[in-house]
């Protein structure tokens, strides 16, 4: 009778042992779930707060200059279009050279091989975002 009881007893004991511990490991991954959607959500808000600001700025008009250049380089037919365009989105975002002195390198190839119809395109086009798009975007920024 008592080997019985002791071999249900050992049972029981590990049913409620296994249960209690897979409740515990449950409960755990719930709350380390919600923890981190708390923080996602909270990050998240951050994000579109910051966003909302200089840095939405600075991006819209990095971005802005890099794709534009890119455009403009390949109307232009000049080859080197990937290391212009990322330097004119640095220059746009910091602006310690103005942008569109990225075109003055294609602009010499241009005068000495005598395309000059497109070296004026080429100058043109640089300089005249600077003129409507710069105050344009600029414009979105909250105080």
């Amino acid at each position: 009778f008592i080997y019985i009881f002791l071999h249900i007893y050992f049972y029981i004991y590990i049913f409620i042992y296994i249960f209690v511990y897979i409740y515990l490991y449950i409960y755990i991954f719930i709350y380390i779930f919600l923890y981190i959607i708390y923080i996602y959500i909270y990050y998240i808000s951050l994000y579109i707060y910051i966003c909302s600001g200089i840095f939405a700025v600075s991006l819209k008009i990095g971005t802005f200059y890099g794709f534009y250049t890119w455009v403009l380089f390949s109307f232009c037919g000049v080859y080197v279009r990937f290391i212009p365009s990322v330097l004119a989105a640095m220059f746009a975002v910091c602006p310690l050279v103005p942008s569109y002195a990225v075109c003055f390198p294609a602009a010499m190839n241009m005068w000495l091989r005598g395309d000059y119809i497109t070296l004026i395109i080429l100058c043109v086009g640089s300089y005249l975002p600077k003129l409507f798009v710069d105050a344009a975007i600029y414009g979105d920024l909250k105080t």
